[in-house]
């Protein structure tokens, strides 16, 4: 008996190591599957999915090749007027696409309405007062980057485009759109056969078909207006909105009054 004994302890000694290093080849075997895991991980971040972010600085000429801006200011019979000639500092996707922008007759028309409003409001003296210039610029500034950047409806390259796989294209109001995160951060959902849409977070509007300027509201407040006329009736998904580029500052190079 006590020979047994002794072999069955032998032997459970003699197990022992065997069981041991199976349970380390297999928790060594956990340990690299985790770490496959961690670098399959790392290898699956979406780097090719990201949108992509302005550049710049970059400056150019305010009104394009006209460079300089004439502008009748109040008083003294509208008979002063202001001559300018303005860089603005920006941030863009591409250089290229802001000095495009300045060559749009449809934003050039614009900029000389927005600037002869402004300047219409101002005497010489308050345009003059170095206390009120910067007060003057920045307004001019504010009033010249929803022109200048407009909400684009899809990726399109004139924001005045109708986005091409949807047929949605910009409302009559779209440069008074109060949405204006950069290109591919908000969409706009479409349901063409159930006629609705929604802007990010916002409301489900409604429509019939026949809106040049439908205003759509994100879960802020926040506007863009839509012309869906033409829409693809067919077309259910989303599409991006938002602007290519914004305004950091004005520069005056030239700045006379006559």
């Amino acid at each position: 008996m006590a020979e047994e004994e002794t072999k069955d302890e032998e032997v459970t000694e003699a197990e022992a190591p065997k069981s041991s290093k199976k349970g380390l080849l297999l928790g060594g075997g956990a340990l690299a599957l985790v770490a496959i895991a961690g670098i399959g991980a790392m290898l699956a971040v979406p780097g090719s999915d990201k949108h992509p972010s302005f550049d710049g600085p970059f400056v150019m000429n305010l009104a394009g090749e006209t460079e300089s801006l004439t502008v009748n200011l109040a008083g003294e019979g509208a008979r002063r007027f202001l001559v300018m000639d303005l860089k603005v500092e920006f941030d863009a996707y591409e250089e290229a696409y802001g000095i495009a922008r300045t060559a749009d007759t449809l934003y050039l028309a614009k900029l000389q309405d927005a600037m002869l409003t402004i300047a219409s409001q101002k005497t010489a003296d308050e345009v003059l007062e170095i206390g009120t210039q910067g007060i003057f610029i920045e307004q001019i500034a504010s009033k010249v980057e929803p022109l200048l950047f407009p909400v684009h409806i899809g990726k399109t390259e004139d924001p005045m485009m109708r986005d091409e796989p949807s047929k949605l294209r910009p409302g009559i109001s779209i440069f008074e759109s109060t949405m204006r995160d950069p290109l591919h951060d908000q969409a706009i959902k479409i349901d063409a056969p159930n006629k609705t849409l929604q802007l990010s977070d916002g409301e489900v509007y409604a429509f019939d078909g026949s809106e040049t300027n439908l205003m759509l509201k994100d879960g802020s407040g926040r506007t863009v207006f839509v012309d869906v006329t033409g829409i693809d009736d067919t077309f259910v998904g989303e599409i991006p909105v938002g602007i290519k580029g914004s305004v950091r500052s004005l520069y005056k190079v030239k700045f006379i009054i006559q």
